[in-house]
């Protein structure tokens, strides 16, 4: 948390704050941004004039809320089958940001420190509605099953077969947009853009994830007014399935097994796409970067003894 933010009221002294005015730290602060001669006049006004920065860390400062409703269903293993389906709906908010770079660093930036029910939106990893589904089935074919139990060649060619999965289906996470340029001049604070029009298009690209045309840059010496995070305007969510067919064969003794897998990650092949960019005033402005792996498929053997 920054302590040497410019107060509000100051932000009205417009471009009188950058105004160069004589240091009263020079020749005693020796290096650094304030050894030289002059400093901006808004320097002066912080309430640590002698400081560039001065931060509390981990302040025991920020809110957060999470409200979900989860389901499940479970069907434990009996004739060859074993599922679990889990869905959750939640609403996760917060005013501050933790170092979740994975998904968007840029959350953390805060506009104004005087004033952080500002930054009050969802947190950067809420996802709203989440269903995985979880199974294994085996074929009732082959030795201790219910159809041909005593014939071995049925066994060893379709007995022992089981295919399982886990299958995703998830929202994406909420974008927080930045603006590439600060002219808020608040010697601490940051700078959002303002939001001047509908933010979605009718047909997305990858070069146009939403409507770049909808953010415009504030006017100096104010904050912006794009909240922190933009629940209707989210990264692509998640359709994946991943699956695993395997065969067993019993060999010498009854502990004894060989096992074929085949291995589908992605199954679908479905494109998952990476978030847009999501500077403002810059040229990767709502430009999707790239995609995750298309499908992959590995085989595997393995002996139980």
């Amino acid at each position: 948390m920054e302590l040497n933010q410019l107060p509000v009221a100051d932000l009205a002294l417009g471009n009188q704050l950058l105004t160069p005015v004589t240091n009263p730290f020079y020749g005693v602060i020796t290096s650094g941004a304030l050894s030289g001669p002059t400093i901006p006049y808004g320097q002066l006004l912080r309430p640590f004039p002698e400081y560039t920065g001065v931060e509390s860390v981990q302040p025991t400062e920020a809110f957060s809320s999470y409200n979900a409703l989860a389901l499940s269903a479970n069907h434990r293993f009996s004739n060859g089958l074993q599922f679990l389906a889990s869905f959750t709906w939640s609403k996760y908010l917060t005013d501050s940001e933790g170092p979740e770079g994975w998904t968007n660093g840029q959350a953390q930036s805060v506009r104004n420190w005087y004033d952080l029910s500002l930054e009050k939106s969802l947190m950067l990893d809420d996802i709203p509605r989440s269903l995985v589904l979880s199974y294994v089935y085996e074929l009732p074919v082959g030795h201790g099953r219910k159809f041909a139990p005593s014939s071995k060649a049925v066994d060893a060619v379709i007995g022992g077969w089981q295919v399982a999965g886990v299958s995703n289906f998830k929202d994406g996470f909420p974008l927080s947009i930045t603006d590439a340029t600060n002219n808020t001049n608040s010697f601490g604070g940051n700078q959002r853009p303002n939001i001047a029009g509908n933010v979605g298009v009718s047909s997305p690209t990858i070069y146009e994830a939403f409507n770049t045309a909808a953010f415009t840059q504030p006017a100096p010496f104010t904050f912006g007014d794009a909240p922190r995070t933009m629940g209707y305007l989210r990264s692509q969510g998640t359709i994946n399935s991943d699956v695993t067919l395997q065969k067993y064969w019993r060999l010498w003794s009854e502990t004894s097994r060989l096992q074929l897998r085949a291995e589908f990650f992605n199954l679908f092949n479905r494109t998952q796409f990476f978030a847009p960019g999501s500077t403002f005033g810059t040229s990767t402005f709502g430009v999707i970067p790239g995609a995750l792996p298309a499908r992959s498929i590995q085989f595997g053997m393995k002996l139980y003894w």
